[in-house]
């Protein structure tokens, strides 16, 4: 069963997962490249489907029409972003 890619609940996709579905428990994209069967961080595009097109934000519910949910386990949630206060960048400039 797929699962959403950044809490790991699982939900059923019953036929096709609607460009507006969210995850129950962390209100995640459900429609999105990470939770598609065709995402791999390592492929060209981050997607082994030679036809689909880049999509810039993978986190982001999207129109593509290869999507297929996942059906891999385990959160497969980006490495996680460093917070505007833990960034060198912002702590150099912060009022």
């Amino acid at each position: 069963m797929p699962a959403c890619h950044r809490c790991g609940t699982s939900f059923d996709p019953l036929g096709q997962v609607s460009r507006q579905s969210a995850c129950a428990k962390c209100n995640a994209w459900l429609r999105c490249c990470l939770n598609c069967e065709f995402y791999d961080p390592k492929s060209k595009n981050e997607c082994v489907e030679p036809q689909a097109e880049p999509i810039p934000d993978k986190t982001q519910s999207n129109f593509c029409e290869l999507f297929r949910p996942s059906q891999k386990s385990g959160s497969r949630a980006p490495a996680k972003a460093v917070s505007p206060a833990d960034d060198p960048f912002e702590k150099l400039f912060r009022k």
